[in-house]
């Protein structure tokens, strides 16, 4: 019968094991500004998207896409919501407008002005002074 041997495992070499990509954006929010919130957030979100280690480099370098892509739907919501914007300006305005006379308001201004020319012309052939004088200034 024979004699068996066991034979060592070899070796490995052990490399350091990467840190595990972070899976919250709580450091990447704390060190940004409120205002950035959105941009940091969707930069975060896309560099775990693509599968890389959301490391503050990788999601640096994903902000200029993150900034390009919120202004692309910026511009797309306004460009889409611009008809409305611009009925509910127009809405507004015609509101803060007084509205026009109508037909008999019309009506009643004409007849107001013919009572006036009426009674200017009564005036100026009761004062027959006057009227000459208007009628020299006018070159008669």
């Amino acid at each position: 019968m024979g004699v068996t041997e066991t034979v060592p495992a070899p070796e490995t070499a052990t490399t350091p094991a990467a840190p595990p990509p972070q899976t919250a954006p709580g450091p990447f929010l704390a060190a940004r500004p409120r205002d950035a919130r959105v941009e940091a957030l969707l930069a975060f979100a896309l560099a775990a998207e693509a599968g890389e280690g959301a490391s503050p480099d990788t999601v640096a370098r994903r902000g200029a896409e993150a900034e390009r892509l919120l202004t692309e739907h910026a511009h797309k919501l306004l460009h889409n919501h611009l008809g409305e914007i611009r009925r509910e300006a127009v809405a507004e305005h015609m509101a803060a407008l007084r509205p026009p006379l109508g037909f008999w308001g019309v009506a009643g201004a004409c007849l107001a002005a013919v009572a006036l020319v009426a009674l200017g012309a009564l005036w100026l052939v009761a004062h027959p002074a006057a009227l000459a004088a208007a009628l020299s200034l006018l070159g008669g």
